[in-house]
């Protein structure tokens, strides 16, 4: 079976992208001492889902070192 490097696989970063995207309002939120918005928490919840959907569930296996 044909795999890949996890790095060559554009769906993984942008499920990395969307996770900073969830991760630096949440951070930010917590550095101010202000309410956690729960738009931030979705978007950080979305981009994990994509990122293991990625690794373990798709046709093309990424190479694990």
């Amino acid at each position: 079976m044909q795999t890949k490097t996890w790095y060559t696989s554009k769906l993984f970063w942008v499920g990395v992208l969307i996770t900073l995207q969830g991760i630096i309002p949440l951070v930010q939120d917590m550095l101010n001492k202000g309410p956690i918005t729960a738009d931030s928490v979705l978007v950080l919840l979305s981009g994990l889902t994509v990122v293991v959907l990625r690794v373990w569930f798709t046709d093309t296996p990424i190479q694990r070192a």
